[in-house]
């Protein structure tokens, strides 16, 4: 359904959100054959008004997000070995 129309389908007892499984998907290359409808019903301030809002939202999670490296030594670091 995601490659034919660009929306995920959930149920009650589905575990992931729908924005988890379109970064799956895409991640997997699946890439939708159509946009999503709802933004035919959007004029152009509209939808750039909702994407500049996406943006914002991705962007202060990023910058509250650990690097790397910081992510990897509070939760993988290997003990020392002697």
């Amino acid at each position: 359904m995601f490659k034919d129309t660009a929306c995920v389908f959930l149920t009650e007892t589905e575990l992931f959100r729908i924005d988890f499984w379109t970064q799956v998907m895409l991640g997997q290359g699946i890439m939708p054959k159509h946009y999503h409808r709802i933004v035919d019903n959007m004029n152009d301030t509209e939808l750039k008004r909702f994407l500049a809002s996406l943006k914002q939202m991705v962007d202060k999670q990023v910058t509250q997000m650990p690097s790397h490296q910081d992510f990897i030594d509070q939760y993988c670091k290997s003990p020392q070995l002697a």
